[in-house]
């Protein structure tokens, strides 16, 4: 116990001194337990998105799609990389590129070129990774833009966004 400390701030900084850092391949797993999810895609497949976009992805959105690909769960959506089986069938997931290249065109360069689509609350409110800004561990924010929140942070991280998301969720639900 920290002396001058209060009893629950003690419990908390014991807690945070005996647990290991948690690595985004378990944060995401956790979280998506409840998703259904595409699965693995390849770091070719990544890498072709990339190029597709010019962008690069941030370290947690690249983890996120070589477990998952692309996922969906009750009251959320998380744009990703998925291979249609059957074309005649419209795809459970949203295309993170296909995605991303549809408003790049519809917003006529009002968007810009760093920001990379991954999910919507079905309203008016869109997130995007900005991968314009990365930091020293090569993660970068995600933005909302909608109605008087336009360019607002919203999750330092990818995985951190989806953490608040899934949790938002399921209060919710």
């Amino acid at each position: 116990m920290l002396p001058g400390t209060p009893w629950g701030l003690n419990l908390m900084l014991g807690d945070a001194l005996r647990m290991p850092r948690t690595s985004d391949t378990n944060r995401l797993t956790l979280a998506l337990r409840d998703a259904n999810s595409f699965g693995p895609v390849s770091d070719g497949m990544i890498a072709d998105a990339e190029r597709a976009l010019g962008v690069t992805f941030p370290r947690s959105y690249r983890t996120f799609l070589s477990m998952f690909g692309a996922s969906f769960g009750h009251g959320y959506s998380l744009a990703g990389l998925f291979q249609t089986v059957n074309v005649k069938e419209p795809p459970m997931w949203t295309d993170v590129v296909s995605a991303t290249l549809r408003i790049r065109r519809v917003s006529i360069g009002h968007i810009s070129s760093s920001f990379i689509f991954v999910s919507d609350n079905g309203c008016d409110d869109t997130f995007y990774l900005d991968t314009a800004r990365q930091d020293n561990d090569a993660e970068s924010p995600i933005v909302v833009l909608g109605p008087g929140r336009d360019c607002q942070v919203v999750a330092s991280t990818f995985v951190g966004f989806v953490e608040d998301l899934v949790h938002n969720a399921r209060s919710v639900s």
